[in-house]
C-alpha cells in the first residue's frame, strides 16, 4: 500500500509522505483537520494514541474511523444474520459505543451511521 501511495502521489505538493505511528506522528500540535483510519484501530496502543490524536487535531477537528465491509456473498450470507440479529438485540451498538469508549473516551467521539 505504502508503494502505491507513493507511486501516486510523490510528486504531488499537497501531498508528505512520513514514517511515523499514529502514537508518535511528529506533526504540530492542533494541526490537522482530519484524522482517518480504515480498519487499523485495533493495532494502536490505545491511550498514547488518543493523546496523539487530541494533541495533532485543531479545535473542532474531526477522526473518522472506517469499517470496511467487502461483497463477499459468501460471506454476507453468512455474517449478516448475526448482525442483524446483534443489532436488534442492542448488543452491536454497545460493543461499537464500549470500543469507542475504550479508544477515545466518552467526551471526544460520536458515533455517525
Amino acid at each position: 500500500m505504502r508503494a502505491q501511495l507513493e507511486k501516486t502521489l510523490d510528486d504531488n505538493p499537497f501531498c508528505q509522505i512520513m514514517n511515523s505511528s499514529a502514537e508518535n506522528t511528529g506533526l504540530p500540535a492542533h494541526s490537522i483537520d482530519l484524522i482517518t483510519v480504515g480498519q487499523a484501530i485495533h493495532w494502536f496502543d490505545p491511550q498514547p494514541a488518543r493523546a496523539e490524536f487530541l494533541r495533532i487535531l485543531k479545535p473542532g477537528g474531526w477522526l473518522a474511523l472506517f469499517r470496511n465491509y467487502g461483497t463477499d456473498e459468501v460471506y454476507e450470507k453468512a455474517v449478516a444474520p448475526l448482525y442483524r440479529k446483534f443489532s436488534a438485540s442492542g448488543l452491536y451498538d454497545r460493543v461499537v459505543r464500549s470500543s469507542a469508549d475504550f479508544y477515545f473516551g466518552k467526551d471526544h467521539f460520536q458515533v455517525l451511521r
